[in-house]
């Protein structure tokens, strides 16, 4: 048996946000559950340390937590009217390679830390959630070593129901999603593009793969964009994610906070309560995923 201790800016590689801290909790043992967090931003922004306060309180729930940064998309006159129109050094696709690099990196170092880290889980909030479904559900984990996935205000459903959807957004606002979908695909945000931003959403990669556990936690308010009626959408698309687990006979939960907004800011005890129940869907999952 071990005491808790922390490992912080573990590099899983070369650039400077490749990398991870790993937080172990008092007592653990070789059968201790492992959790990877990721944070939040939209793909083109945060840090781990944003996320540090969510770390501890999962490792407060019996996990051994590791919680990672990654590349972020280039923002580099993103922002500026009309927004800059380049390609993205670094894409969606690569952010989520930098988590799987991260996971290997983590598997490697296990039987140093007296870990069998046979029982290993994942969740983000918003693009990190994102990320933490697409590895989860997608063709990183085909063998299920990530047993399920956890989704804290993310969308399931990248692909673009209709061209005309951005029209509903200012032009400043409208030019800017559709320049960073750009810069985080290399393809421009059209239906015409689905079979590119179908391999960046979750439901069409569980669709592909058979799917895996997994527990949405969704913000009432969850506005992002600004789109009409955003939340309701989101929450329709989240419906869906769960109903084809659920018809393939996969543990799932959906869970719709009231009065929470997409950032989790009220009330007071919101992560509190989103981390202790995700711990619990993880805990539940042993030897089904």
């Amino acid at each position: 048996m071990n005491t808790g201790r922390e490992t912080y800016n573990l590099s899983y590689g070369g650039h400077a946000l490749q990398k991870m801290d790993v937080l172990f909790p008092q007592g653990y043992t070789t059968s201790t559950p492992v959790a990877f967090l990721i944070h939040g931003g939209g793909f083109v922004a945060g840090q781990k340390e944003d996320f540090s306060k969510q770390a501890a309180l999962m490792c407060q729930q019996g996990f051994v937590t590791v919680n990672l940064s990654h590349r972020l998309v280039d923002t580099a006159g993103l922002f500026r009217n009309p927004p800059l129109h380049r390609e993205g050094s670094v894409k969606i696709t690569d952010q989520l390679a930098d988590v799987a690099a991260a996971v290997a990196l983590f598997n490697e170092q296990a039987p140093g830390w007296g870990l069998a880290a046979t029982r290993m889980y994942m969740a983000g909030h918003s693009a990190g959630a994102i990320l933490a479904m697409l590895y989860v559900q997608g063709d990183h984990n085909k063998d299920g070593h990530i047993q399920a996935s956890g989704n804290w205000a993310g969308s399931t459903d990248l692909s673009v129901p209709t061209d005309a959807i951005y029209n509903y957004l200012p032009p400043p606002e409208r030019k800017q999603i559709m320049e960073l979908y750009y810069r985080g695909t290399g393809y421009a945000p059209l239906t015409a593009n689905n079979a590119v931003f179908r391999t960046i959403s979750p439901i069409w990669a569980a669709d592909k793969n058979g799917g895996k556990p997994n527990i949405s936690i969704y913000p009432e308010h969850n506005v992002v964009s600004g789109f009409p009626q955003e939340a309701i959408a989101g929450l329709e698309n989240t419906r869906k994610f769960h109903e084809l687990l659920r018809s393939r006979g996969i543990r799932e939960k959906l869970h719709v906070y009231r009065g929470a907004d997409h950032g989790f800011h009220t009330p007071a005890d919101i992560w509190q309560r989103c981390i202790r129940e995700t711990a619990g869907f993880f805990n539940m999952t042993m030897g089904i995923a």
